[in-house]
């Protein structure tokens, strides 16, 4: 979908849902709602000109329930490409996944809330609300002997500050941003999963 200057960008899932971005392109894209047949035909020659700013959406959208995105929102207008002139708009498009469900009451009250589902999804923003997935009171994910379980983090943070250059042997096994723990009780093992 498009939206123009004068709109926001508004995203909202249902109350076990997480909105996903796909798609965010900022700029002069093509001719439609926010750019007419007359206008389109006095800027042809600057069509065209766009800028991919998911990583913008993702951290303002991506792992929570709703956001809203004003499209003059500076950090888009700082990335823009195009004349600045020329009227630009935002092109997005998001899906909404279900995620897994604790009342806040169970996740603060329990030493651990066990998950019941065989896929899906963990929100730590969800997370933060509720209380589920936090030191306190963690994920229990319970499988069979021999069965495998599979872990795909997905960091939507928009990290502004400068990565370290040090690349020595001394920081390497450090982990400055963790962002999650796995304990596998059956063998006692422990991992940090650690923001590259």
């Amino acid at each position: 979908h498009d939206y123009c200057l004068d709109e926001v960008f508004k995203a909202k899932c249902y109350k076990n849902e997480v909105v996903i971005m796909h798609s965010a392109e900022y700029g002069l894209m093509h001719k439609g709602k926010c750019v007419d047949d007359a206008v389109a035909n006095m800027v042809i020659k600057f069509m065209g000109c766009s800028v991919d700013v998911l990583d913008i959406l993702d951290a303002a959208c991506s792992g929570r329930n709703e956001c809203e995105v004003p499209v003059t929102d500076k950090r888009l207008e700082k990335r823009n490409p195009c004349n600045k002139m020329l009227r630009t708009f935002l092109e997005a498009s998001y899906s909404c996944v279900q995620v897994a469900m604790a009342e806040k009451l169970i996740c603060r009250s329990a030493r651990y809330h066990t998950l019941m589902s065989s896929e899906g999804y963990l929100s730590s923003h969800m997370a933060q609300e509720n209380g589920c997935g936090t030191l306190t009171s963690p994920w229990r994910i319970e499988v069979h002997p021999g069965q495998t379980v599979n872990f795909t983090l997905m960091d939507f943070t928009q990290d502004t500050k400068m990565r370290r250059k040090n690349t020595s042997k001394r920081w390497s096994n450090i982990c400055r941003k963790p962002m999650g723990y796995i304990t596998d009780g059956a063998h006692r093992h422990n991992a940090t999963i650690c923001k590259a």
